[in-house]
């Protein structure tokens, strides 16, 4: 049946509308997923969120603490120096403890268990999202593609998203070079602040279609088995298991002697401290890749914090203050280190800034405390210490 002149006008106009409607439709949804990574914490967890001032009070307290000692000291000098000394000895104590168990760790390290997964079990596999925050990373574009694309995980239920802030057309055009497979996304993040890695990912999450989300940084060369070793992890793994770390690594110690450095720091966090605080059922802060989530989890704990620019040491702590459980995964990351003096000063800078941030509302007068570490831990870490003198009590999954 023929239209006539002014349905055909109708259809017509329709028509024009509907790419319009598409993309209004869109930028909605970009609006609503950049209000999400910013503010959903903040809203719903507030205490967690590291947006908000230390409190008056604290601030109040630590500078009567502080007149107090020095009032004491120059009063009583001997006093006073007795008084300082056995405020600093609590902290180096509790760093000489923790060496001791990762020394203790590596003496009697855990018997390992044969990976259960097989290459035939393919279809049992969950669903996985890698995202990747890149900024100004043009130059390794086409090496971290090559790394995403030789994971052995099936195509199917991958989905790797590169996620680039808005004005990185570089970055973007280098991945586009790079020829992504079918797999792969780029994935913009519309300009705002706070511009934090921890605010990419909050973006990132809310288009990831996986049940289960990694992430990885720009450097990274993952072992090519990680994430079906992940999935076997958390197949095998409590209800509460919400996330596991795998090691990291250094692939460029001899470029200076700052490299050399970071090689050693690594080996041992990831090889000797991170596995004995596992061990003893204690908070692991998380490193800032290589850590595999159950989206469920991440998404009920406020996932990441983007205020905090050592986000993934405040979602291990924020975990284990919800009572969920990270552990150990027996996979390498492979990793580039800062190999100047500038490059180094600004990265421990960030990260001295984002621990003192975290330890202000996770310490025992925190606001997101109510003095946990004693009333959850202590009785943990009893139990779990026993444990640990046992050499052949646990084990852990390849």
């Amino acid at each position: 049946m023929a239209l006539s002149h002014s349905q055909a006008g109708t259809l017509q106009g329709v028509r024009r509308a509907a790419p319009v409607a598409i993309a209004v439709e869109a930028e909605a949804g970009q609006r609503l997923a950049l209000d999400a990574a910013v503010n959903d914490l903040l809203k719903t967890r507030p205490q967690f969120s590291a947006a908000g001032t230390v409190a008056a009070w604290q601030l109040r307290a630590a500078i009567g603490a502080s007149l107090c000692l020095c009032a004491l000291v120059g009063m009583a000098p001997s006093w006073g120096g007795n008084a300082a000394a056995g405020i600093l000895v609590v902290p180096f104590l509790c760093i000489v403890l923790i060496r001791l168990a990762a020394l203790w760790h590596l003496a009697w390290p855990r018997q390992v268990i044969a990976p259960s997964f097989t290459a035939s079990a393919d279809q049992d596999l969950p669903g996985y999202s890698v995202l990747i925050p890149l900024y100004d990373e043009a130059a390794v574009a086409p090496a971290l593609v090559a790394a995403m694309t030789a994971l052995d995980y099936p195509e199917a239920k991958l989905q790797i998203l590169f996620v680039t802030e808005e004005d990185d057309d570089a970055t973007r055009q280098a991945l586009v070079t790079a020829a992504l497979s079918p797999q792969m996304t780029i994935l913009t993040v519309p300009a705002g602040t706070p511009r934090t890695k921890p605010r990419a990912l909050n973006y990132a999450l809310h288009f990831a279609t996986g049940g289960i989300v990694a992430v990885y940084d720009a450097e990274d060369i993952p072992e090519l088995d990680q994430l079906r070793r992940a999935a076997a992890a958390f197949a095998a793994g409590s209800a509460n298991l919400a996330c596991v770390q795998a090691r990291l690594n250094i692939y460029n110690p001899g470029e200076s002697a700052l490299t050399r450095q970071f090689t050693l720091e690594y080996a041992a966090l990831f090889d000797a401290m991170l596995p004995a605080l596992d061990r003893l059922g204690l908070p692991l802060p998380l490193g800032g890749t290589s850590n595999h989530f159950r989206r469920d989890h991440l998404v009920a704990v406020g996932a990441w914090d983007p205020f905090n620019v050592t986000e993934d040491a405040d979602l291990g702590f924020r975990l284990a203050r919800l009572g969920q459980r990270v552990e150990m995964l027996n996979s390498t990351t492979w990793e580039e280190a800062p190999a100047t003096c500038s490059a180094w000063l600004g990265q421990r800078t960030r990260w001295l800034k984002g621990w003192m941030k975290t330890f202000d509302y996770f310490g025992t007068l925190g606001k997101a405390s109510k003095y946990w570490y004693l009333q959850r831990r202590a009785k943990g870490f009893v139990t779990q210490f026993t444990k640990f003198c046992n050499p052949n009590h646990d084990r852990i999954p390849a």
